[in-house]
């Protein structure tokens, strides 16, 4: 019975983690990010009474207790990564578009970007964006003309 409810847990808990990664760069994190008050308060509660409860009594409780931190823990885990790998890839391609410009004399109008990651030639024909998703609906836009980051909402 115990091997039982420590599957259940696992897997409630790999569910909770699996949702929480994927949830920042859903079109519903809207909803998520106006309740940022709420969750931050959820999270405080249920961190302090996974820690607190010691009972034997209390067990299921501190088991969902531990489901929620898992999640909004996922979440900043998978929004910190993305970002990094995605500007980390960026400035790569921005590299690679720079050295082309100065063999070629301009952009290429098509450029093949890394997954998320969005290539634009724009009409000037002398400059080019390049954007991806930060998650929880920010925008991150490199505009090579500026040579500078914008965050986008």
């Amino acid at each position: 019975m115990l091997i039982k409810e420590n599957t259940n847990l696992f897997l409630l808990q790999l569910i909770a983690i699996g949702i929480g990664i994927y949830f920042p760069f859903s079109k519903y994190a809207v909803i998520e990010f106006f309740l940022i008050l709420p969750i931050a308060i959820i999270f405080l509660i249920s961190g302090i009474l996974f820690f607190s409860i010691t009972s034997e009594k209390y067990k299921e409780f501190k088991i969902l207790a531990s489901i929620f931190p898992l999640f909004i823990i996922a979440q900043i885990f998978s929004v910190v990564t993305v970002h990094s790998i995605q500007k980390f890839r960026s400035n790569l391609i921005i590299q690679d578009l720079q050295e082309i410009q100065i063999n070629n004399g301009n952009f290429p109008d098509n450029y093949e970007v890394s997954f998320g990651i969005k290539y634009k030639l724009l009409n000037d024909k002398k400059s080019f964006s390049i954007k991806y998703s930060r998650g929880f609906l920010v925008t991150e836009r490199y505009y090579s003309k500026e040579n500078n980051w914008i965050n986008m909402r």
